[in-house]
């Protein structure tokens, strides 16, 4: 959006604002989980995003690639994110921040990273080789 003003002394149209009016948010993250490795391809979805210079975070962590949609929509690729060596089936819910010169915005625990391959979630109700239920606690 351009906003402008007639100069009345010599009729000049002067520019007094160039850009995005809309508060810049960031609304959700699909796939909203992914690998420790990262690599992963998620559709950042939000409002005010502009072409300007734009970053992703995830839990601090610059997306080495971002793509610019539209300005509701940006494709950003995870970083890998150090796993905790504590935990079996770790995951880490982390933020995500889109910035701008404009400013940021953040996504409060909006992305999981998890260990590659399966969740301990995903194997309950599953059966172990003997046929005995698994449930992961």
């Amino acid at each position: 959006a351009a906003i402008s003003y007639l100069d009345q002394r010599n009729g000049d149209v002067k520019l007094a604002y160039s850009g995005s009016t809309t508060p810049l948010s960031v609304l959700s993250v699909a796939p909203d989980s992914g690998s420790y490795r990262g690599g992963d391809v998620v559709l950042v979805t939000g409002s005010g995003f502009t072409e300007e210079e734009i970053a992703v975070t995830f839990g601090g962590f610059p997306s080495p690639q971002v793509v610019f949609l539209d300005s509701t929509r940006l494709l950003a690729t995870t970083p890998a994110y150090p796993r905790p060596p504590w935990r079996f089936f770790a995951s880490t819910e982390v933020d995500v921040a889109v910035s701008t010169p404009r400013g940021s915005a953040v996504l409060t625990r909006g992305f999981r990273y998890t260990d590659a391959g399966v969740e301990a979630s995903a194997l309950n109700g599953s059966a172990d080789r003997n046929g005995s239920p698994v449930n992961v606690r």
